[in-house]
């Protein structure tokens, strides 16, 4: 194979790889935008419709720990929203991940003057696929529970505290100017920075996960 053959495929390869998920990260922070504004528009009225507030400041009462309880559960119902997105955004651009993965596996074999082959998913690659989505919307199912608790602590904080509304809001806002999905260690993270993260690593991995099988599968 020619130097110059070997500069053109690995310029076609890294032009796919950096491609790939690009046009679809724009639609998970869009449900962080649709979460952000259910939050505000939605949890804290009903937050302050649980509470007891005098001159703007929530007040200790005997049914605190239901309030809590009550604001995990409603924060949590919100938020169940954005799994379903992001579950609804899963299950649509895996597979099409998996198979660029395949895409780049034959890259990589014209590469090593061998034939490339037919990129199709066999059944053990719809399998993968299928368990790789499981895992990923298990794991999204996850950060509901860890929201609820986050938001329970804020509350109890708040009625704790003698917060205002404001406070509480405040205290909710990561430095993204976005809700917050829980703590990590003392860092506040929000379901924007997360659902960013996500988009820009998943695709990629779901890419490599098929590059990966067929390598040890020995195919080509």
């Amino acid at each position: 194979m020619t130097p110059a053959k070997v500069l053109r495929l690995l310029d076609e390869y890294l032009e796919l790889y950096y491609s790939i998920g690009e046009e679809d990260k724009d639609a998970l922070l869009e449900i962080a935008d649709i979460h952000n504004a259910r939050f505000l528009n939605e949890f804290i009225p009903y937050l302050e419709s649980q509470l007891t507030i005098s001159k703007g400041r929530w007040q200790l009462t005997d049914n605190d720990t239901d309030t809590i309880v009550r604001a995990g559960r409603f924060a949590k119902g919100i938020a169940s929203q954005i799994v379903d997105l992001i579950s609804a955004w899963i299950v649509e651009h895996f597979p099409e991940y998996y198979r660029q993965g395949l895409e780049l596996w034959n890259i990589n074999l014209q590469m090593l003057d061998q034939l490339p082959v037919k990129v199709e998913m066999t059944k053990d690659d719809i399998r993968i696929v299928s368990n790789t989505e499981q895992a990923e919307i298990s794991a999204w199912l996850e950060h509901l529970n860890r929201h609820a608790r986050q938001i329970e602590r804020y509350v109890n904080d708040g009625i704790a505290r003698g917060w205002t509304t404001e406070r509480f809001i405040e205290a909710c806002t990561c430095p993204d100017t976005f809700i917050v999905d829980y703590l990590e260690g003392n860092a506040r993270i929000s379901w924007h920075e997360h659902l960013r993260r996500f988009g820009e690593g998943r695709p990629g991995v779901i890419a490599q996960m098929a590059l990966e099988r067929r390598g040890n599968d020995g195919q080509g």
